[in-house]
């Protein structure tokens, strides 16, 4: 999804069947709220029969996700309580995570690339994590029901995913969109086999070792990404 701003607002993805009867998932994006308000809806699929939303969960900011069993009925409701918070007039990247085997709580909620799921607590509902799958409205900074609960503020790179991204994936995609400067680098033009007088850095062909190298290519530019705000361990 891109940039949206919202104000008594929405975005309608229609009637979507996604991500139904998964056990696993994950849930991102990133809000820019002008005000914090209880129950402000970021994401949903709320409109009529109800399957699950992600919310302010209180004017201080904290995030709540409620999961319904399609029956108009809120079947269980997870929210952190204290921890750290969404800011206003700032970017701020929230993640919610979905694995039905993992118990007692199946969600883990990150905020800025940090997980907060210790900050999380079961408030209300049946206890049990059972989503519906029924077929309703996706919708972005509302639920689409009317009921006035809409974002006042801005959402961007909406994604919904049926695998679940780990620790390190969303600390990186973190660090990467919210500094990308200083994520990485470009170093010059560089053109290949110069001849004389041609502008630009001489590039040496290291050889088949790098597998994406194409020694028909004209020009090159390296790219540097700062290791530090790459997340766990590669192992290439």
């Amino acid at each position: 999804s891109d940039l949206a701003s919202f104000s008594s607002q929405k975005i309608d993805y229609g009637a979507a069947g996604i991500l139904n009867g998964y056990s696993k998932a994950t849930w991102s994006f990133w809000v820019n709220p002008n005000s914090l308000a209880t129950n402000a809806r970021l994401l949903a699929k709320w409109t009529s029969n109800y399957d699950y939303v992600i919310a302010m969960g209180d004017s201080s900011g904290h995030i709540v996700m409620a999961v319904a069993p399609g029956n108009g009925s809120v079947g269980s409701v997870y929210k952190t309580t204290s921890g750290p918070v969404l800011s206003t007039g700032t970017w701020n990247h929230v993640v919610v995570t979905y694995d039905s085997s993992q118990s007692p709580v199946p969600f883990k909620y990150y905020l800025n690339g940090a997980d907060i799921s210790s900050y999380l607590v079961y408030v209300s509902g049946s206890g049990a994590v059972t989503f519906s799958g029924v077929v309703d409205h996706l919708v972005f900074g509302s639920d689409g029901s009317g009921d006035g609960l809409d974002l006042n503020g801005k959402m961007d790179e909406v994604k919904i995913s049926s695998s679940i991204r780990s620790a390190d994936w969303i600390k990186t995609e973190y660090n990467n969109q919210s500094s990308p400067s200083t994520f990485y680098a470009y170093g010059a033009v560089g053109v290949q086999n110069r001849a004389a007088g041609t502008a630009g850095v001489a590039v040496v062909n290291r050889g088949p070792g790098i597998a994406w190298y194409n020694s028909s290519w004209s020009y090159r530019k390296p790219i540097t990404i700062d290791h530090t705000k790459v997340s766990g361990v590669a192992s290439s």
